[in-house]
């Protein structure tokens, strides 16, 4: 994997030095070839005049001022695309960067709307809890109630027993004046019969 980075990135700087030789459309090359030509000729030639000398190579100085104006504006180029590309680059790493703190945001926001919905819902039940126990007394209070009842509880249960209590004496009361009556009676009626055994009647 580092042998194929290695090689793509040799690629590259094989196609950007070649674009600063050739240029975009590429004449740089037909116009060094053409001037290393004219330079052989005028090397090889003999007899030329002073003139044909001079234009000869003034010819070959125009040349060689338009490869280096064209080589110098591709550098330029290739820089400003090079400054260009890692302004891109930063711009990148910019974005994900600011999409990196987004999601941290977003992932907060739905932490806190998490919290939110449970701290709701244990309102809820908290309320609907409270609702039941305003519904019902306290403990101490309903502890209180349990108690009085109990005391009015015991407090019947003594005077049933004393009512009980006074309910059998008056039976037995009444059972002896009934008694006693009854010996009245018995002796009433005894001394009566006496009375008319003793005493003739008259005819």
């Amino acid at each position: 994997r580092t042998r194929g980075v290695i090689v793509t990135m040799s690629e590259e700087a094989v196609i950007r030095k070649r674009l600063a030789v050739e240029g975009d459309s590429g004449q740089d090359d037909r116009r060094l070839t053409g001037l290393l030509k004219t330079f052989l000729k005028w090397c090889a030639a003999e007899n030329l005049s002073q003139e044909e000398n001079e234009a000869t190579f003034q010819k070959m100085l125009f040349t060689l001022e338009q490869v280096e104006f064209a080589f110098t504006r591709s550098e330029l180029v290739v820089a400003m695309n090079h400054d260009e590309e890692l302004r891109y680059e930063s711009l990148v790493t910019q974005v994900k960067e600011e999409i990196e703190v987004i999601q941290l945001q977003i992932k907060a926001l739905r932490d806190d709307l998490t919290n939110a919905r449970e701290v709701r819902q244990h309102r809820q039940e908290y309320d609907a809890m409270a609702t039941i126990i305003q519904k019902h007394p306290a403990r101490e209070l309903t502890k209180k109630n349990i108690e009085s009842l109990q005391n009015k509880l015991q407090d019947l249960t003594r005077r049933l027993t004393e009512l009980a209590e006074q309910l059998s004496l008056r039976r037995n009361q009444g059972h002896l004046l009934v008694l006693a009556i009854q010996q009245l009676m018995d002796n009433s009626d005894k001394q009566s019969g006496d009375n008319d055994t003793s005493t003739p009647m008259d005819i």
